[in-house]
């Protein structure tokens, strides 16, 4: 299994703030620090739990997990947790995380369960984690609740957080960093909230940003649908899939294709699978920079940019200037 590489940089972070160099960790997965700024990476499985048990143990943390979901935001997880921050609703925008969440992991799943009383989400680690599976899980849980906190003015309202795996001697530090009671030893591992304040209508809700981006991608589908170039099906595929840029990998297995003849034949037609997302999103960033209500912020995780300085510097070298000077040249708000 080949897994992204978002949320590295912030266990290497973790790692660093405690006065270690994480130039091995790198080098033991495989990865060079041009990686870390490309959001289609990916590495192996066992590579990835490599890293973290070399970051647990030269850490000396045991609570790492806990920790590197704390410096996680809305916007660390790109489209999905800028769409989740559209939702209506914290059960809104916890259905949103839970249907996309495998476009920034496939390592662990997500189910919304309520009842009378209570709004559940239940979060499960893939069993190929191994001996990392409750790192793995710490880690989404903590970033799952960010979100739904990041939602109310005034606090969490998550009553209780529960873990599927027996208490850590750092028990004081994950109760501490999820504000709230936090049970071990469990069925399931999730969050608890109340389900009438779940439901609750969101003051600061707006919708239009989510149905501009969809309005710009279907715009650009019509401009390519009706054409029959393999390069103009792949800016189909990906254009219906309301943004998500698919790697290599992913196209040639909807194409039914290996990777290597996809190659091969985007050769023949003068072009690269990267060219052609390139171009895409160069085409698609310009519409999105013309919307006054769209940032440059929420135009770079519309466009799979899961750090928006990426985007500036992708931005840059496409037209020789930055955002904010192309969107003061169309007469658009920054």
């Amino acid at each position: 299994m080949l897994v992204p590489i978002y949320y590295v940089p912030q266990i290497l972070q973790q790692v660093a703030l405690r006065g270690h160099n994480t130039q091995d960790l790198l080098a033991s997965a495989g990865i060079i620090l041009e990686d870390l700024g490309n959001a289609s990476h990916k590495i192996p499985l066992t590579d990835f739990k490599a890293l973290i048990r070399d970051a647990l143990k030269l850490s000396g943390e045991p609570g790492l997990g806990l920790l590197v979901g704390r410096g996680l935001n809305p916007a660390s997880h790109g489209i999905v947790g800028f769409a989740a921050s559209s939702g209506a609703s914290i059960a809104d925008a916890m259905t949103i995380v839970a249907r996309f969440l495998a476009l920034r992991t496939p390592l662990v799943t997500m189910k919304i369960e309520s009842d009378a009383d209570e709004f559940r989400v239940v979060l499960d680690a893939s069993p190929e984690l191994d001996d990392t599976a409750s790192l793995v899980l710490e880690v989404a849980l903590v970033a799952v609740k960010n979100i739904a906190d990041s939602l109310v003015l005034g606090g969490s309202i998550c009553q209780r957080v529960h873990f599927a795996f027996p208490e850590p001697a750092y028990v004081g530090l994950s109760r501490d960093i999820l504000g709230c009671d936090v049970l071990y030893g469990m069925a399931w591992s999730g969050m608890v909230f109340p389900l009438s304040g779940a439901m609750v209508k969101l003051s600061q809700h707006d919708a239009f940003v989510l149905q501009e981006a969809q309005l710009i991608c279907q715009a650009e589908l019509e401009r390519v649908e009706h054409r029959g170039s393999l390069s103009e099906k792949i800016e189909n595929m990906i254009l219906k899939r309301q943004g998500e840029f698919l790697s290599l990998e992913q196209a040639a297995k909807l194409l039914n294709i290996t990777p290597r003849t996809l190659e091969r034949r985007l050769l023949d037609e003068h072009t690269t699978y990267q060219d052609i997302v390139c171009q895409l999103r160069r085409r698609i960033a310009h519409r999105y920079l013309c919307v006054d209500r769209i940032s440059t912020k929420e135009a770079a995780f519309l466009l799979g940019y899961s750090d928006v300085a990426n985007f500036r510097r992708a931005f840059k070298r496409w037209e020789g200037i930055p955002p904010s000077v192309f969107r003061r040249q169309t007469g658009k708000a920054s």
